[in-house]
């Protein structure tokens, strides 16, 4: 065989003649080394000039949320490609190698059908019938007391296929059934943000939710840590205030490989939490916040079930506080627009 690897070489010649190989798959999968040797072990005692010319291309990747995908083209896409799904990259090479085994030898299939250990016929007996020929089984002796209908119906006899004739086909791809419909997912991301609070600050972010193929729906819930301001016409009058909010989002997450893109939507509500500082007395207030979120992100699945994110969020307050003390005036208002840059981990299961 000619093989081609990784970012596809040209064919070594210490390959068998006849078929064009071209593999690429994960580091954590087999090889082509590895697949021709399945090959081989599927293809048993076959002579070179019994195996027919094939062209295979085979690219074996891991998608998210976890699993693999395996596209065969054949013969430069003439004899079909094949795309099968799976939880074990071992278990699609053993796929791949028994397609491509057919491919190459189209009696495989009918010889591995054969009864293990069927001797030749010894001397003196006579010989079964020739490809083509009806062979039917003498009939059982009847009982004389049995009704002519009584029992199963015989089975009626078949035409044995020439074994030229044999044709192998592959039955078309059936959606995996171990790929979950609904997956548990679960966040952690922090950055940082502004708007509800003087100034940029922290902010931590928590989500669990629900998700399927393209889509998920999350809870939320955010922490941001105290900032403290002061009255611009009487700078020792202050304020120190924090944010926490819980909130609730669906989002559309397309998926491409190992990457998925959720564009997420919805509401967030909460409650800033101030206390006066300086000469202003130290009350505690807590006063409601409320605004629309939009947040896009892109996650990197380093594994089946974990990534990588990175999000940018933005939101409009419908319910924002503000700050007055007198006759100091004006102390703070909560911004009407603002955002967060944050980066965390995704867990997946199962």
């Amino acid at each position: 065989m000619a093989l081609l690897l990784g970012p596809w070489v040209g064919p070594a010649p210490a390959e068998p003649p006849g078929v064009r190989l071209q593999w690429s798959a994960p580091p954590q999968c087999p090889d082509a080394d590895a697949l021709l040797e399945a090959i081989d072990r599927a293809l048993g005692e076959v002579d070179d000039d019994e195996r027919r010319a094939v062209e295979v291309r085979g690219e074996l990747q891991a998608q998210a949320p976890e699993g693999y995908r395996l596209r065969l083209t054949l013969d430069g896409g003439r004899s079909g490609t094949r795309e099968l799904r799976g939880s074990s990259c071992e278990e699609l090479s053993e796929a791949a190698a028994l397609v491509i085994a057919m491919a190459i030898d189209p009696r495989l299939l009918e010889r591995m059908q054969e009864t293990p250990g069927e001797e030749e016929p010894e001397h003196g007996v006579e010989p079964g019938p020739e490809p083509g020929e009806v062979e039917v089984p003498p009939e059982p002796e009847r009982d004389p007391e049995s009704e002519p209908g009584d029992g199963p119906p015989e089975p009626e006899p078949t035409l044995a296929t020439t074994p030229g004739e044999a044709k192998v086909e592959v039955p078309p791809e059936r959606p995996s059934s171990r790929e979950p419909v609904l997956a548990f997912v679960a966040r952690f991301d922090g950055g940082v943000g502004g708007g509800p609070l003087p100034g940029p600050d922290g902010v931590v972010f928590v989500g669990t939710g629900v998700a399927g193929r393209a889509w998920r729906a999350e809870l939320t819930a955010s922490y941001w840590p105290p900032r403290a301001t002061s009255s611009a016409s009487h700078p020792a009058v202050g304020v120190r205030s924090q944010l926490w909010t819980v909130g609730a989002q669906g989002c559309y997450e397309p998926r491409w490989r190992t990457v998925s893109l959720p564009v997420c939507a919805g509401l967030a509500a909460g409650a800033v939490h101030a206390v006066g500082t300086g000469e202003q007395e130290p009350l505690r207030v807590a006063s409601r916040w409320v605004a629309v979120v939009a947040e896009p992100a892109v996650v990197w699945w380093t594994r089946p079930r974990l990534g990588l994110a990175l999000r940018a969020s933005g939101h409009v307050a419908l319910a924002r506080p503000q700050w007055r003390s007198e006759p100091s005036g004006a102390i703070f208002e909560a911004g009407a627009v603002g955002g967060t840059l944050r980066a965390g981990l995704e867990l997946r299961l199962p």
